[in-house]
């Protein structure tokens, strides 16, 4: 898609636009396995983007990714 001259950054920042319907994303703690809690800098009407780094560096489990789809409000989730 760069060679096309469409960034793919862009384009993940207009499908995170869509999905949340357009609203103004901001950050939520999102509520994980064991009482934690996960920082999520972006986040709105349900939907939250994440980095690769922001949900691989960290040390997370398999109930902690489901947690934030089940407990939390976030129910699509976009990343890089």
């Amino acid at each position: 898609l760069e060679a096309l001259g469409v960034s793919s950054s862009a384009l993940l920042a207009e499908a995170f636009a869509a999905a949340a319907g357009g609203a103004v994303p901001g950050a939520q703690k999102l509520p994980v396995a064991w009482g934690r809690q996960v920082e999520c800098r972006s986040t709105a009407n349900g939907v939250a983007r994440f980095t690769f780094e922001e949900l691989c560096d960290r040390p997370l489990s398999a109930e902690d990714y489901s947690a934030m789809v089940t407990k939390a409000q976030a129910r699509r989730f976009t990343n890089l």
